[in-house]
């Protein structure tokens, strides 16, 4: 690696899994591990992420900074925390920002439902103002940034930042590259006339002509009946590279959505994806997993597996239970334990957020007006069967799912974020869904086949790209819901099928999956080809 390789990369992100409760979901993992890899190959990374009220408290602090920079026409002030990580790491730092006004447990707030992002969407732009002072001061606990690294929405803002503030102009020298984790979430928000607005943000952009004249005619989302802003579309703007996290993902989202017959595009934005991708600003790279050392894999027995779980959801202290309805936590806990003694030939996993994008296909109806977690569940009645779904979301979803649990004995639904459960279930299942409607990467598959259970997976975005159908997991399509949930179907009763007919057959499957390595080493190659050498 030559000395120009050599740089210091700042990340701001709103999740960091490498911080004691600082995982909410995928974006966690990614911050937790690519890090590490580019670190491996030559890099210097600083991490930061805002504090939520918490992550300072969890996680040792190693030093501390008062920060000042502007919002809402005044001049706020926060602290940024250098913390020590759960495992720590030569040349990457782990900063939190701690301010009252970015705090938030759990880490993402649920707006009501005529505002939305209206929380958020406050905090981040926040969040954003202050690593836009932390990178531009010539002092302080960071220093020396070479390249801003921007992940998903909550980072979006501070794209828009060293675009147009004049506070933050000496943001123009560094390079500058935003991660689209999940396209769907923009963070959309009014341009003003709102508390939680962009000139209510910053008013001082609104106060020079020229600078409103260009947010306006560049920043402003005229999707809506009034002018919005959307952080989304400005980390695709103005950094200059933009990447997604799977390379069928970066292709998909240049086609406009049509949500009716399934198809999960560019969600309004594909203008913009599309002009990123002519000007060679656009790259898809495939996010990656850990491994062990250790061959091979084997499976936890059923008993074992439903033993687990029941300890898990009998003690709060083990499981997150401030997560939990208490109500349909004791429903499935009734669940399982009325599954003592039950004889189990198949189990059918899924660990996942209880949306509509990982459930519609279970919840939606067949042409037949069968539900395909229903059609699901009659066949593995039928191979002395079950289904375990874990997950926390959407709570018309996640009641859906307690409804079909009262009606089949053999689904399980723990509404629960549980690490402890989600590992027992990659490690027990032999097969896993991944009925996802789009996929910009997805984890669970890779754990899933990590631990040897083939995942059954819809034919998109990164389920493409790391699932290959008879290989190592099992694959379904179609041109409409109706279709996907039907091939979902056929496609699951042949791989039961499989299972019962050809042991031989199923364990090649398994093992294949076990084998398959999707390593950081690699996706952090890419970054610095890619993203972080662009001119």
């Amino acid at each position: 690696m030559t000395n120009s390789q050599k740089k210091h990369i700042l990340m701001a992100a709103s999740e960091n899994g490498a911080l004691g409760g600082g995982k909410a979901g995928g974006v966690g993992d990614v911050i937790a591990h690519l890090p590490c890899a580019l670190a491996d190959l030559g890099m210097k990374i600083s991490i930061i992420t805002p504090s939520y009220g918490f992550l300072h408290e969890r996680n040792k602090i190693l030093g501390r900074q008062l920060i000042e920079f502007p919002f809402c026409g005044s001049v706020e002030q926060a602290v940024l925390y250098k913390v020590k990580a759960k495992k720590p790491k030569k040349n990457v730092s782990h900063f939190v920002l701690e301010n009252i006004w970015i705090r938030g447990d759990p880490i993402y707030t649920h707006d009501e439902q005529n505002r939305p992002f209206a929380a958020d969407a406050s905090k981040f732009a926040m969040f954003c103002s202050a690593v836009a002072r932390i990178v531009t001061a010539k002092t302080g606990l960071i220093k020396g940034v070479d390249i801003i690294h921007g992940h998903d929405w909550h980072a979006g803002t501070l794209f828009l930042l060293r675009a147009m503030h004049p506070d933050f102009a000496a943001l123009k020298k560094m390079k500058s590259v935003f991660t689209i984790h999940n396209l769907a979430l923009q963070g959309t928000r009014p341009m003003q006339g709102d508390e939680s607005s962009l000139l209510s943000w910053f008013p001082e952009l609104g106060e020079d002509r020229e600078i409103q004249r260009r947010l306006f005619a560049e920043a402003a989302d005229h999707r809506y009946d009034m002018p919005c802003y959307t952080p989304l579309t400005s980390g695709i703007q103005y950094a200059d590279a933009v990447n997604t996290v799977s390379p069928s993902y970066a292709e998909e989202i240049l086609i406009p959505s049509d949500h009716e017959r399934g198809y999960y595009g560019g969600e309004g934005l594909e203008v913009f994806l599309r002009e990123a991708m002519d000007k060679g600003r656009l790259y898809g790279i495939l996010n990656a997993i850990n491994y062990s050392d250790k061959a091979g894999f084997s499976r936890w027995p059923f008993s074992k597996l439903r033993k687990r779980i029941e300890v898990i959801l009998a003690d709060p202290a083990i499981s997150n239970s401030a997560k939990n309805a208490l109500e349909l936590r004791s429903v499935s806990l009734e669940r399982v334990r009325k599954w003592k003694g039950r004889r189990v030939k198949f189990v059918a996993t899924f660990v996942g957020r209880i949306v509509d994008q990982k459930l519609r296909l279970f919840l939606d109806e067949d042409r037949n007006g069968i539900s395909g977690l229903e059609s699901i569940l009659k066949i593995l009645d039928e191979h002395q069967g079950i289904l375990i779904i874990l997950g926390v979301g959407v709570r018309q979803l996640e009641e859906k799912l307690h409804q079909v649990m009262r009606r089949f004995d053999n689904f399980l639904f723990v509404r629960d974020y549980s690490e402890n459960i989600a590992e027992r279930l990659y490690s027990s299942g032999h097969i896993f869904m991944m009925p996802s409607l789009f996929e910009p990467c997805g984890i669970s598959q890779l754990y899933s086949m990590r631990s040897g259970q083939p995942p059954l997976a819809h034919n998109i975005g990164g389920l493409k790209d790391t699932v290959r159908d008879g290989v190592d997991g099992f694959v379904f399509d179609g041109s409409s819901i109706e279709e996907k949930i039907e091939d979902m179907t056929v496609r699951f009763r042949e791989a039961v099928g499989l299972f019962f007919a050809d042991k031989e057959a199923w364990m090649q499957i398994s093992y294949t999956a076990s084998q398959v390595r999707f390593l950081w080493a690699d996706t952090a190659a890419k970054y610095i080809q890619d993203l972080y050498s662009i001119k």
